[in-house]
């Protein structure tokens, strides 16, 4: 059965505003099961009439049949999902008022049709648990929450200094959002923000 998508959330969406996904399938599970919810994240780069244009790496995009970074639409990502739990994550205006949008340009210019890092993926997942194991990625790769995190560092809204390589259960805890709306799917917890985690509002 298809997905029904909550679209009434999505005119208040701006650029660089998150999706969270809590998704089904093996990668989703392993991940899941690592480090908790949400298991994929993506990134507004247009909003659109009862639509939102993401910008994401992924395993495989059931309805377009493409793996790696793209841009897609949320609602037929939604609609051919296995009944996944969709949050739309705004960011805090301070965020985007600090966000530097040429230089995220250019950043995600360089990331459009890069493999997905399945090594990266996992091994960020289980890493937390096993800080010995040495982290291996695919050359070029990127997973989808290492994806979002370039965005929000390149373009200066977050310090620099903060995890390049989150899970997407980490970055739905930094503490930049002001607020964060189921969309699609059942219930699931969303994990809120660590109290110890910095809050930027300028940078300097």
């Amino acid at each position: 059965m298809p997905t029904s998508l909550n679209s009434s959330p999505l005119p208040l969406a701006r650029r660089g505003d998150l999706v969270f996904v809590s998704g089904k399938g093996w990668l989703p599970t392993i991940i899941r099961l690592a480090s908790g919810d949400p298991t994929h994240v993506a990134v507004v780069n247009a909003v659109l009439e009862d639509d939102l244009e993401i910008l994401e790496s992924t395993t495989l995009n059931r309805w377009s049949g493409k793996r790696g970074v793209q841009l897609t639409s949320l609602r037929q990502k939604v609609e051919a999902s296995q009944n996944d739990t969709v949050w739309l994550a705004f960011l805090n205006p301070e965020i985007h008022s600090a966000m530097d949008w040429q230089e995220a340009n250019r950043y995600i210019t360089s990331t459009i049709n890069r493999p997905y890092d399945y090594l990266q993926a996992i091994g960020s997942a289980i890493g937390q648990y096993l800080p010995w194991l040495p982290s291996v990625s695919l050359k070029n790769a990127l997973y989808c929450s290492e994806l979002a995190a370039g965005i929000l560092r390149a373009g200066k809204a977050v310090p620099h200094n903060w995890d390049p390589t989150p899970t997407p259960h980490q970055l739905a805890k930094w503490p930049i959002y002001a607020a964060v709306v189921r969309i699609a799917g059942p219930h699931v917890p969303f994990p809120v923000s660590d109290p110890k985690a910095p809050l930027v509002s300028v940078l300097p």
